[in-house]
């Protein structure tokens, strides 16, 4: 690459922008350049982004692979240790690392301790420390830890490794803190490390961090389970192998249990079959999975205990590598990294995993956790079963336990076997497993043995004792389970609440409400699976609430209830569902279209230079990532200006407290006083519940961007409806949100809008659901403006008239002003109407909402110039019909000289055929100037007649036909509606009653046709330009 290149890229990467300098990254690894590897490695370690040094590492990682590799030092292989290490040069310090650690010896490891302490470029700091982890003792951790306050996030990372490797109290105190450190790869290290302390609480971390949005989370999620000697960990590696989004993680997360697999695990074998299976579809079951925040639907009866524990080979021969980790210079077994797998198209949906704890079932159902194949197998427990359960070895008591859960029925001669297992076990997730077992025995004993698991710390253990005392005796079990409704873990409150509302003894919908407040959003998820499980009316108020939450996923999850609520017939779900139906499918599609776009490039272009082809991708123009900087910068700018609508505006409201209520949650914690002695384990455990907080936290100010850019697809999408003022305050970030949208965007996904070559019904179709799902809107919108114009023109008439009453000279002069006011005050109130009928389609067909206030008030501003271009119209029109009038002359005498003998009545048909072909010429084109001039703002450089003349030109037949079809059903309904009140003519005033009924019909069926014109405006717009809204 040419020099001139390099430092333009160079000054790239130091834009403030995070786009440009990803922008920039591609363009390095597409360069190929080996000039290029010292400017990503910099990148790697010292950008303050995250996703920028994930991926910067991603691509030096890449990029070292197709560069031949460069020579050793001349003559190091000669020259003493010491000089090496004495040296200036980086090479030859490094050369004397790699000596010191292929032949140990105590002055190689003084000559490495002297480095560390005086080196100071950070890529050979870093290799330093991992040396020193290596070598060095107890006695060098303070200088190892010095490493763990360095600005560069590999220092902190190899620090963090090397005190691991040294072990020992005081080594593992030190990294504590780091577990809110926020780079990834610092934050798995440090996970890693204290994987033997942590207990349930590092392993719900690792849950949440897997769950994540940001590839790089996920991805140190999965390196970090890797690492764990633990059933839990292994379910978790199950479940992205599954479901993660992305195919590169899915596939990593299957080479690590195919590597276990071909060791000899069979549990991991187990697992990576009912992997394979959920991925294809073929079965109903889903992969063994550790709890998680309950669902929104109840899981199906067949369930099955987590997985016990598996004594995987080291993590270093056979884990996924560390989440864009550089391979390090250094020649110690760093572990190995599976090669990139091209993304590919996204299976199946797995089915959501099912909450781990269902409500009481009866017996002959498994435990609750995840969904196992039931196999048919032999009453009573065999003796390999038996010599499972007691091994040392937790991974056979996994096996065991997987095999007990899947036989179809339950032999009481099994229940001492267990009991005696549940004694002895106290691994947590296998201790979970057993409790649940043992709901399904109603032996003596089994009580007793379970009861005081309830005040277990294993919040998994508390949990399945609840269902599973529950189950055995719930009038027994209450008084025991009250208090646990003020549990501080959600799925133990959750499943109490199933537990004491199965028995009479709580009334759900309060206590349910109470979990639903809580800023967290885990507590937010189990409530609705509690309510899930649980449908009566009473939750609707708390779902129609629960469907404006701040949380995508937690309104996700409520419309999937409120679903379920009406197809089982709850009174007032499908009305609740009808509402808000479009909005949250059009949520889903807009989060799934901007979700991992960047990192699915990113693989593509690595995999493409992996196979030795180069790059082979023209990159666009614009990116969705471009798009979504652009909009959150937008939508942030709106903020600052006051210009966001109402609804978005109250949703960071809310947000803003939840995210002030973490905080204080947060800061309660940090200030408690910790106990006398905590421990290396409770350091660790009240480190790991701070981190949880801190990610609940940064998971709230993630989902102020998602609105933010919500905001700013709303704005540009009114920002010609907004007045002159507000598009010039937001004029450089609507230029900017404009020039950045990606021409694939599947606008399907975002709206409700037929396909531009729909048929006519179709369209009438969705004119009609429209009208249908908000005729109060509309109804109170026409009548309102009809009302308000009847009571001015009246009070105008009453004026007048009593102006003549006292002389006729002072009526007539009053007229004379009046009058032309009357004229615009009429055409005003229609421009009114006709705008505000505009905004509400344009809203309602994006799933927006439409406050009656709010629209009618942006539509106030747009109704006076619509009324000059509507006066326009009128003028063109009537011109239009007396040319046709005066052109149709001719025609009927031309009629009468010759066809006289037809009388009267061919003279009238061949007037009208005339005119109505003149005057429809310009009528039916003219039907669109009114919706073609909102929709674009009323924009003074655009013409509306020469807009809809051109769309006419391109569609006539559909225009006449969609404007003749809407009339007539009108006519229809309309008539229809008459004809049921005909009978009543002949009561007292039954005509007057016909008559009102007559009038307001035609009044509040008048959206039906000039709706539809809106409709196919739209749609045209939409076919016109894919991707963009009109």
């Amino acid at each position: 690459m040419p020099t001139g290149t390099i430092n333009g890229l160079l000054a790239t990467l130091r834009s403030p922008d995070e786009n440009e300098r990803r922008q920039a990254i591609v363009e390095l690894l597409e360069s190929q350049d080996p000039q290029a590897l010292p400017l990503l490695t910099q990148l790697a370690s010292q950008d303050p982004s995250v996703e920028i040094r994930y991926y910067a590492r991603r691509a030096v990682e890449t990029l070292k692979k197709s560069l031949p590799a460069a020579p050793p030092p001349a003559g190091g292989e000669g020259r003493p240790l010491a000089d090496l290490f004495a040296s200036p040069a980086p090479a030859d310090r490094f050369e004397g690392l790699k000596q010191a650690l292929r032949t140990p010896t105590p002055e190689g490891t003084a000559l490495v301790r002297q480095g560390l302490a005086r080196e100071e470029v950070p890529q050979l700091k870093a290799s330093f420390l991992i040396a020193m982890g290596r070598l060095g003792g107890p006695g060098d951790v303070p200088a190892l830890a010095a490493g763990l306050a360095a600005e560069d996030a590999r220092v902190r990372a190899n620090a963090v490794e090397a005190l691991g490797t040294v072990g020992g109290d005081e080594a593992v105190r030190r990294v504590i803190p780091l577990l809110q450190d926020p780079d990834n790869r610092v934050k798995a290290n440090v996970i890693t490390v204290l994987k033997g302390f942590g207990g349930a609480s590092l392993l719900e971390l690792l849950r949440r961090m897997a769950a994540e949005d940001e590839v790089w989370m996920r991805d140190s999620a999965l390196y970090a389970l890797s690492c764990f000697d633990s059933p839990h960990a292994l379910a978790l590696v199950a479940r992205m192998a599954a479901r993660d989004p992305l195919e590169r993680l899915r596939e990593k997360a299957g080479q690590y249990l195919r590597g276990l697999a071909d060791k000899g695990n069979q549990v991991a074998a187990e697992l990576l079959a009912r992997v394979a299976a959920a991925r294809a579809g073929t079965t109903p079951e889903t992969p063994v999975s550790p709890p998680s925040p309950p669902p929104s639907r109840p899981p199906s009866p067949p369930s099955v205990a987590e997985p016990g524990p598996v004594a995987p080979p080291r993590p270093a021969t056979v884990a996924p590598a560390p989440p864009g980790a550089e391979a390090p210079p250094l020649p110690v077994a760093i572990l190995p990294r599976p090669a990139e797998v091209p993304e590919k198209t996204l299976p199946a949906p797995i089915p959501a995993a099912p909450a781990p704890v269902p409500p009481p079932s009866p017996a002959g159902v498994a435990p609750a956790g995840v969904e196992m194949p039931v196999a048919t197998g032999a009453a009573g427990l065999g003796d390999e079963i038996q010599g499972l359960l007691a091994s040392d070895d937790p991974g056979k008591r996994q096996l065991a336990l997987l095999k007990v859960s899947q036989g179809a029925t339950r032999d009481p001669a099994d229940l001492p076997l267990l009991l005696a297992a549940l004694r002895r076990e106290s691994e947590g997730l296998l201790l979970a497993s057993l409790i649940t077992l043992l709901k399904d025995f109603r032996g003596d004993g089994v009580f007793e043995a379970v009861q005081p698991f309830l005040t277990h710390a294993d919040d998994r253990v508390r949990a399945n004792a609840a269902e599973t005392l529950a189950a055995i005796d719930g009038p027994a079990a209450s008084p025991h389970l009250l208090a646990l409704l003020e549990d501080p873990n959600n799925r133990v409150r959750a499943n109490t609440i199933l537990a004491l509302a199965a028995d009479g003894i709580l009334d759900p919908v309060g206590a349910v409400g109470t979990m639903c407040a809580d800023p967290r959003e885990v507590f937010r998820r189990s409530g609705l699976y509690v309510v899930s499980s649980l449908p009566r009316p009473g939750f609707l108020p708390l779902l129609q609430t629960l469907l404006e939450d701040t949380s995508p996923r937690v309104r996700g999850l409520a419309f999937d209830v409120v679903s379920d609520f009406a197809e089982a017939g709850i009174p007032g779900a499908a009305q609740i569902k009808s509402r808000v139906e479009d909005r949250i499918r059009m949520e889903k599609g807009r989060d799934r279209f901007f979700e991992n776009s960047f990192d699915q490039l990113f693989s593509g272009l690595l995999q493409s230079m992996a196979a030795g082809g180069g790059p082979s991708r023209a990159r666009p123009e614009a990116s969705p990532l471009q798009e979504r900087q652009a909009l959150m910068r937008l939508g942030r700018k709106a903020e600052q200006a006051g210009l966001l609508p109402v609804a978005l505006r109250d949703r960071l409201a809310a947000l803003a407290k939840e995210t002030q209520r973490l905080q204080a949650l947060l800061g309660d914690r940090e200030r408690q006083s910790p106990p006398q002695d905590p421990g290396i384990a409770g350091q660790a455990k009240e480190a790991s519940e701070r981190e949880l907080l801190r990610q609940e936290i940064k998971r709230a100010e993630g989902r102020r961007d998602s609105i933010l850019i919500e905001a700013g697809g709303q704005v540009l999408d009114g920002a010609a409806r907004q007045t002159a003022e507000a598009r010039n305050r937001l004029q450089p970030e609507l230029q900017e949100a404009e020039a950045s949208r990606v021409a694939g965007v599947p606008t399907g996904e975002f709206s409700v809008l037929p396909a531009a070559d729909a048929a006519i019904p179709e369209i009438f179709d969705l004119t009609m659901r429209i009208y249908q799902k908000h005729v109060v809107a509309f109804s109170l919108v026409t009548g309102g403006i009809a009302f308000g114009s009847g009571l001015v023109l009246g009070g105008g008439i009453l004026v007048v008239a009593l102006a003549m009453a006292v002389h006729p000279a002072l009526g007539a002069l009053l007229i004379l002003p009046l009058l032309p006011v009357a004229l615009y005050g009429g055409v005003w109130a229609h421009a009114l109407w006709k705008v505000t009928l505009t905004l509400m389609i344009q809203r309602f067909v994006a799933g927006q909402p439409a406050p009656l206030g709010e629209t009618t008030r942006e539509a106030a501003g747009l109704a006076g110039p619509l009324v000059w271009v509507m006066a326009r119209k009128y003028l063109y029109l009537a011109g239009q019909g007396v040319a046709a009038f005066f052109i149709a002359l001719p025609v009927a005498g031309f009629l009468v000289v010759n066809n006289g003998l037809y009388g009267v009545a061919l003279v009238r048909l061949g007037m009208l055929v005339v005119m109505a072909v003149i005057f429809g010429s310009r009528f039916f084109p003219y039907w669109l100037v009114e919706p073609d001039f909102v929709l674009q703002g009323g924009r003074p450089d655009r013409d509306p007649f020469e807009s809809a003349l051109q769309v006419f030109r391109d569609n006539p037949g559909r225009i006449i036909m969609l404007y003749l079809f809407a009339s007539v059903m009108m006519g229809l309904i309309s008539g229809t509606t008459v004809e049921l009140f005909v009978l009543l003519t002949f009561l007292p005033l039954g005509k007057v009653v016909v008559t009102v009924v007559a009038f307001f019909s035609e009044i509040f069926l008048m959206p039906l046709v000039y709706s539809n014109a809106v409709i196919l405006r739209l749609m045209l717009a939409r076919g016109a330009s894919p991707g963009r809204h009109p």
